[in-house]
């Protein structure tokens, strides 16, 4: 595990990569109800045309992520949930930039829920962000899994 700092982020979290095609599929356990062999399934036959890896993260009390894209090499994000006590916890901000006010505006805020979770594709307007983590109970983090599609031939850091 080592720890990480988004270069749109303030404070550290720290990541796992679970498994990636880059460097070969391992068999891992994790205590969640996500199950990683129906994830190896469906990504699996996709190895050939696209590059994907798995990451864990768990950000700390502070963390928070300010509005990005995601680089232009990604082309699928799907992020899951794995907090069984989301009270607290931030999600994350979909956002359009106003040309006007020249300020981004939340279209819509998908709430932290255990093992549930979204996907985007990057684009121009594919925005997001995540509000600062006050961290209101001590010892708690948000846990997210960050399922990655990217273009061939790249590889995540």
């Amino acid at each position: 595990m080592n720890a990480l700092n988004h270069p749109d982020s303030t404070y550290k979290n720290e990541s796992l990569r679970l498994f990636s095609n880059t460097i070969g599929v391992s068999d891992l356990e994790i205590s969640t109800q996500l199950k990683i062999d129906k994830i190896k399934q469906i990504l699996l036959p996709r190895e050939q045309s696209t590059n994907w890896q798995i990451v864990a993260y768990n950000d700390f009390p502070g963390y928070e992520i300010k509005p990005h894209r995601d680089m232009a090499d990604k082309t699928l994000t799907i992020l899951i949930y794995l907090n069984k006590l989301p009270l607290f916890i931030p999600g994350t901000n979909l956002l359009k930039f106003n040309k006007v006010s020249k300020n981004f505006e939340t279209y819509k805020y998908i709430k932290n829920r255990f093992n549930k979770g979204f996907a985007f594709s990057r684009s121009e307007l594919s925005w997001h962000s995540v509000n600062k983590f006050k961290g209101y109970i001590p010892f708690i983090t948000r846990k997210v899994i960050s399922i990655t599609l990217c273009k061939p031939g790249v590889l995540l850091k």
